[in-house]
């Protein structure tokens, strides 16, 4: 049974986790094609990024919008979590709240 309850308090900070790779993912793809040297113009990095997803996300800022709400929906869920967690687990949560502001800041400045 302790193995039951010690997974469900870390269950916070795995969801946590696995929404901020998804945006981590959304982003690093877009930073790596955008520096690409085999696409030469702006428009071809666009459209081969933009390839990448289903048609239903083939929007800028749809996947900006997205990415912003799960880098906020990771910070909210890493925060509750810090208070289960045992302290060598911690620092994960509190990695975990600082890169999702950094996606987060990312994704505003790229709306601008």
């Amino acid at each position: 049974m302790r193995n039951r309850t010690e997974l469900g308090k870390h269950g916070f900070l795995i969801t946590s986790l696995i929404i901020l790779v998804m945006a981590m993912y959304i982003r690093i793809s877009w930073i790596c094609i955008w520096y690409s040297s085999t696409l030469d113009t702006p428009e071809k990095k666009k459209d081969f990024y933009l390839s990448l997803f289903p048609t239903f996300l083939k929007n800028s800022a749809t996947l900006v919008f997205i990415t912003l709400g799960l880098s906020l929906i990771a910070l909210i869920l890493s925060a509750l979590s810090i208070r289960r967690v045992r302290k060598n687990m911690k620092w994960l949560a509190y990695s975990i709240i600082v890169l999702s502001v950094v996606i987060g800041v990312i994704s505003v400045f790229q709306l601008m």
